[in-house]
């Protein structure tokens, strides 16, 4: 319940959506993508479960892909390494394994 909440606070703050169903005011498939994206990016480390569900809300899987590396690269070094493992899978290819990378390469990283 608390993760859904915060999806919400996050979807009406980055998108004017209701505070029940973030970014369903956009009718074009892409500006819905846009707007998770937008809110997947402004999910902070200590709720990767509202991350994880901004990021099945994408459809486009480019936006997707900078959605969840964007989100992998603010906070790799402060997630649980099976969370962000959980956001990586939903990642197809080349994409996956460059999450990964900065997934479990955080301590490498400046």
């Amino acid at each position: 319940m608390m993760r859904i909440m915060g999806l919400a606070i996050f979807g009406t703050i980055a998108c004017g959506g209701t505070p029940s169903e973030p970014c369903v005011d956009e009718t074009e498939q892409r500006l819905r993508d846009v707007c998770y994206y937008d809110l997947l990016v402004a999910v902070p480390a200590e709720t990767p479960e509202a991350a994880f569900e901004a990021a099945q809300s994408i459809v486009d899987p480019v936006i997707k892909s900078a959605g969840v590396l964007e989100w992998i690269r603010k906070h790799n070094r402060s997630v649980a390494v099976e969370q962000g493992q959980k956001l990586c899978d939903q990642l197809q290819n080349w994409e996956r394994t460059a999450c990964e990378r900065r997934l479990y390469a955080a301590h490498l990283q400046r």
